[in-house]
């Protein structure tokens, strides 16, 4: 099961077996002292990291990675002009990378064979709109498969009304089955443990009852495995990381915190139906109303009987699931609120959040609505054009230390650092922009006049190089690209390969 009925909530089940908040985990103002995978893993020397093919600021999931010390961030931001986004829907708008794409990406890049990882990707094809590439093709198949199949009535019907749906899942199939196969000329694939899940039902399809908003697939494959096997005892995402981490200690004696505060415990291998565990259920943002105790589900108010085909019997009285719920929801507010998950001494990465003194909270509160950063970015703009440098920093600082991938606030930053003359931090912010989004030509538009400014003629040059490689809106700069060869060829540097070494020096230093 899923722990949650929406997205926001699958990264701090999955990964940090996390109580919920008020409204999930990642929505708290101030995150608690916490473990997750991540800092746990990257404490024992591995490379952590995450790919997403949208916006990571979404649910403030980029907040939620940094606090965690991930060591590579891949969002919609980051892909380059050479893959394709998933096509628009009827508003005109894209959500991002489908599925195969953010898999042909992750593949490009290079692995440190010598360090063990751990890879985290969270897929948008089998989300509304529902659009997926080549989607003649798969709807035809989908055709295909329910002519030659043996559906009911009511099954056909579903699937005739939901085409797309299913072609997407056909889809996400085929991109599935074709990331598995390259990841074998992956290194140490041999030594890797797959784990696939989903993080909440297809919203389309019509529920059958309470229970099937969580009910989700969990897949756990290796090349290690010697047989297979297939639990039909119900587990949740709180008790995937408790027990990866568990057999990763078991096998290699890792260096473990001597206390841990999991939702979860073990997940049940029973093969056969049984239910043993409590389970909160969040339905929606601060919708806490479903419980499972054991075989009974509390929803609505109602206690029902859970079966193996994840079938509830008819309401029945009775008041101890309810009262087990309202226990939760007690400790779940105060370890949330009051800090009391893990102790210090536990913590591994303890979260470094921006501090603001009283009289820059009160100044904040008076700019920032609480609503909406893009509008708070534009008044720092607008701060920073009337020479207010100050102000506007500290506006972007606070914008930054609620959405860290906010690229037009970070590139605001840079700009602003180099006309205060702090040369080094704005070149510093502006590459780690071009990092984030090797597309995006406002940070290469910043950065070249960076270079000028500061007569640094041979990165310039060298920047002409890169910006032409990875973004398709070069030419919307072509007058700061013609600057920046002019002025190389009058300081005496008159070609790209006089200024090769910098190139490469450049593109190290921004990956």
């Amino acid at each position: 099961l899923s722990n949650t009925g929406r997205t926001f909530g699958v990264l701090p089940s999955l990964l940090g077996s996390l109580p919920f908040g008020k409204s999930g985990f990642m929505e708290l103002e101030e995150y608690p002292n916490k473990l997750t995978m991540f800092s746990v893993l990257k404490n024992n020397g591995y490379h952590t990291s995450f790919y997403q093919g949208t916006n990571s600021s979404f649910d403030k999931v980029d907040r939620f990675l940094n606090s965690e010390n991930v060591d590579f961030i891949l969002d919609k931001s980051g892909f380059g002009i050479q893959y394709q986004q998933q096509a628009e829907d009827a508003a005109g708008s894209s959500w991002g990378y489908p599925d195969k794409e953010l898999f042909k990406k992750s593949i490009s890049l290079e692995r440190n064979e010598d360090q063990p990882r751990l890879e985290v990707y969270m897929t948008i094809s089998t989300h509304e709109p529902f659009i997926p590439p080549n989607q003649d093709f798969f709807e035809t198949k989908v055709d295909q498969i329910l002519k030659n199949g043996d559906f009911g009535s009511r099954e056909t019907k579903i699937i005739e009304k939901n085409n797309n749906v299913f072609a997407t899942l056909l889809y996400t199939d085929d991109a599935i089955q074709w990331f598995m196969e390259s990841y074998k000329s992956q290194p140490n694939y041999e030594n890797t443990i797959f784990v696939i899940t989903g993080d909440h039902r297809l919203i389309p399809i019509p529920q059958r009852n309470s229970i099937s908003r969580f009910h989700v697939p969990l897949i756990m494959y290796s090349p290690m495995l010697k047989k297979t096997r297939k639990m039909s005892s119900i587990s949740s995402h709180f008790d995937v990381t408790p027990s990866i981490l568990a057999l990763l200690d078991n096998a290699y004696e890792m260096k473990m915190p001597k206390k841990v505060a999991w939702m979860g415990g073990a997940l049940d291998m029973e093969t056969a139906f049984r239910s043993t565990k409590n389970i909160p259920l969040m339905r929606n943002k601060n919708e806490l109303k479903e419980y499972i105790s054991k075989e009974k589900l509390y929803t609505n108010g109602d206690i029902m009987e859970l079966d193996e085909n994840m079938d509830i019997s008819s309401t029945f009285g009775g008041s101890g699931v309810e009262k087990s719920l309202e226990r939760f929801k007690s400790v779940n507010h105060y370890v949330t609120t009051e800090n009391k998950i893990i102790p210090d001494s536990l913590t591994i990465f303890s979260v470094q959040t921006e501090k603001f003194t009283p009289a820059e909270i009160t100044w904040i509160n008076s700019i920032y609505d609480g609503s909406n950063f893009d509008r708070s970015f534009f008044k720092a703009r607008d701060l920073a054009f009337n020479k207010k440098w100050d102000d506007a920093l500290l506006l972007c600082r606070y914008i930054l230390s609620e959405s860290p991938s906010h690229i037009d606030t970070k590139i605001l930053s840079g700009r602003l650092q180099i006309w205060k003359g702090n040369y080094e931090e704005s070149v510093k912010i502006l590459k780690e922009c071009i990092a984030m989004n090797p597309n995006y030509i406002d940070s290469y538009a910043a950065l070249f006049d960076v270079y000028f400014w500061y007569d640094k003629h041979a990165e310039g040059l060298a920047l002409v190089d890169i910006v032409q490689e990875n973004s398709a809106s070069a030419n919307e700069i072509s007058n700061k690209i013609a600057r920046a060869k002019i002025s190389a060829r009058k300081a005496g540097i008159k070609n790209y390969e006089t200024s090769k070494d910098t190139t490469n020096s450049t593109l190290a230093s921004i990956e």
